[in-house]
């Protein structure tokens, strides 16, 4: 029987076990049951389910090999050798396959710790309400605010707030979060953990710390088609370039990559005809191969690896919080937030100036009136009334306070002048 398929079929079963678990658990009591997983909750999800493919795929590596070389030690052993020694081979064979056990064993243990993962987060998802996805309506919407609550959905918004620390490499203080709301299985720890170091060495202009996180990935990064280890095995020639080093370039092309990686990739072409000036002492380069000595090619690198990382694990581009944040901004934001500001208005707050500065306004082909003084939005039968100053407000908010005036005079909370309630005139929206 072939391993590789063996393997395979054995996570596909987890993966299988993990959510028939999940369903039979959570079926019960249920507070908003989904059948699809929310595009925003993807993620949460298949990071996990990708933990455990991987710890698979380690594992029947190392089985193969292991299991390869106890045949061929067995055969040697029995062939070679008198009775004695043949005994002392096969007492160092057992340890060694005890030796395996023991590591099968460990997989097994750390693939049923990523099933009970994939288990209870699929139970979360069920038991938490999904957030409200699409247009509402004036009924929906009111209903909806009525019954809000921040306690609903605070486990949601920690496990997106430890998602922003981790991955803008806060770790200690996604640690004490993690602690505090006790998200031990409903975060990933560990996969941050990788992904900072790589940063963090990308940042000091090291390659080590990455080519290891692409060796882990190997299959996966090839399926992915992603060019990321290919730039870092060009990085690490550049270095060795920049350091007159031209015979230990040309011998790490030779050992790191193949003929198809140089012919798709013009950079490297470039490092191979690089090496032809280094070879004759040229103390100047073109300036078409000094770009590639740059120190923005680091950047690159950062930028392909997030992009990798996400492909792999099914991470967003940018941490969920703030694409949400960004999905509100654009829905609240108009063109007057900048020309008139409100402090009842999170996009007026100079505190998101950095979130707001790529939202753009959106065009509304069908707007809804709020008013300035409720916070609702103004109905039919309660119409609008505009002050002289050109704020909009209902008709029973601008009655309220004219009823508390004692001079007939009502003051326009926005401007802060007083006028006669006759001079509101009704706005007529077409």
């Amino acid at each position: 029987m072939n391993n590789g398929a063996t393997g395979e079929a054995a996570a596909q079963r987890r993966s299988s076990a993990a959510t028939d678990g999940s369903a039979g658990s959570a079926g019960s009591a249920p507070t908003s049951p989904s059948a699809e997983v929310p595009a925003y909750e993807y993620a949460f999800i298949k990071v996990p389910y990708e933990c455990l493919m991987k710890a698979f795929r380690n594992l029947q590596k190392q089985v193969e090999k292991e299991v390869g070389a106890t045949v061929t030690y067995i055969g040697r052993s029995c062939s070679e050798g008198a009775r004695d020694e043949c005994l002392t081979r096969m007492d160092r064979l057992i340890n060694k396959l005890q030796n395996l056990k023991n590591k099968v064993e460990e997989a097994s243990q750390e693939a049923d710790m990523y099933v009970s993962r994939c288990q209870k987060r699929l139970r979360t998802l069920q038991e938490e309400p999904a957030i409200p996805v699409g247009h509402l309506g004036p009924h929906t919407l009111a209903g909806w605010q009525r019954d809000f609550s921040f306690d609903t959905y605070a486990r949601k918004v920690d496990r997106m707030v430890y998602d922003y620390l981790a991955r803008r490499g806060l770790t200690k203080t996604a640690d004490a979060l993690k602690e505090a709301a006790d998200l031990e299985d409903m975060v990933d720890e560990e996969v941050f953990r990788q992904a900072n170091e790589v940063l963090q060495s990308l940042q000091r202009h090291e390659t080590a710390v990455a080519l290891e996180w692409c060796t882990a990935n190997k299959s996966r990064l090839k399926k992915l088609q992603s060019s990321f280890e290919t730039q870092l095995h060009l990085q690490h020639v550049i270095g060795l370039m920049a350091d007159k080093k031209a015979q230990e370039a040309v011998k790490y092309v030779r050992e790191n990559l193949n003929p198809s990686d140089i012919e798709g990739c013009a950079e490297l072409r470039k490092i191979m005809a690089m090496l032809a000036f280094v070879n004759i002492g040229t103390d100047k380069l073109p300036n078409e191969y000094m770009r590639l000595m740059e120190d923005s090619r680091w950047d690159l690198l950062t930028s392909l690896f997030n992009e990798a990382c996400s492909q792999l694990y099914g991470f967003p581009p940018k941490p969920l919080l703030e694409i949400l944040l960004q999905a509100g901004f654009f829905a609240m934001k108009s063109p007057l937030c900048e020309e008139h500001r409100s402090v009842t208005c999170p996009t007026c707050d100079p505190g998101w100036t950095q979130y707001l500065k790529d939202v753009p306004a959106p065009h509304h082909v069908q707007s809804t009136l709020v008013c300035g003084i409720t916070g609702e939005p103004i109905a039919e039968n309660d119409p609008p009334l505009a002050s002289p100053a050109g704020f909009v407000y209902a008709t029973s908010a601008i009655e309220a306070l004219a009823a508390q005036s004692t001079n007939g005079y009502v003051e326009c909370p926005r401007s802060r002048e007083s006028y006669p309630i006759k001079s509101f005139q009704k706005v007529y929206v077409s």
